[in-house]
């Protein structure tokens, strides 16, 4: 129960967290959270776990495997097939590894490094963005803002939302 709760004092609005069936297994569902952003997730999990736990005089030890499966890339996946394959994920027999990465996030994972590499309008809209205010930034991406569908701005706000996170934040729903 402590675990739950400090996890859910760290999630976003939008995240939802599950304990699965046998109640030793967690699972926080992150939607429109890139294959990047989840990982970063599970670093930030684990560095804050690595310190004990105190409960009154007691210091205990969480042992922690964090796994992180991905959906983007099939938008079909149905919700319970998602939990199934991250359980399964989970489950699989212990490795040194403290971050599993099912091989759906491997392959986005790989396919955004690959894809790294900044277009010109990216180099010139940092430097506009170091020249000017962030008001006349902003003012800069209005119009393609204004443009774009509802859908794609939510996960626009969700990246945004995932790179405020990225430092530790308190931040949590009103």
């Amino acid at each position: 129960m402590h675990v739950g709760r400090i996890l859910n004092s760290h999630k976003r609005c939008e995240d939802i967290l599950l304990r699965y069936a046998s109640g030793n297994i967690m699972l926080a569902i992150l939607p429109a959270t890139s294959a990047s952003g989840a990982r970063a997730v599970a670093e930030r999990l684990l560095s804050h776990f690595k310190q004990p736990l105190q409960m009154d005089e007691f210091q205990i030890e969480v042992p922690l495997r964090v796994g992180v499966h991905t959906s983007q890339d099939n938008r079909q996946i149905t919700a319970n097939r998602l939990v199934n394959d991250t359980v399964k994920l989970l489950r699989q027999p212990a490795s040194h590894d403290a971050i599993l990465l099912s091989p759906q996030t491997q392959t986005l994972l790989a396919n955004s490094t690959q894809a790294s590499t900044e277009p010109d309008i990216v180099n010139e809209l940092l430097q506009q963005q170091q020249d000017n205010s962030a008001s006349a930034f902003i003012d800069t991406l209005m119009p393609a803002l204004t443009a774009m569908a509802e859908e794609d701005r939510m996960v626009l706000v969700d990246r945004l939302l995932d790179l405020s996170t990225r430092t530790p934040s308190r931040l949590a729903c009103q």
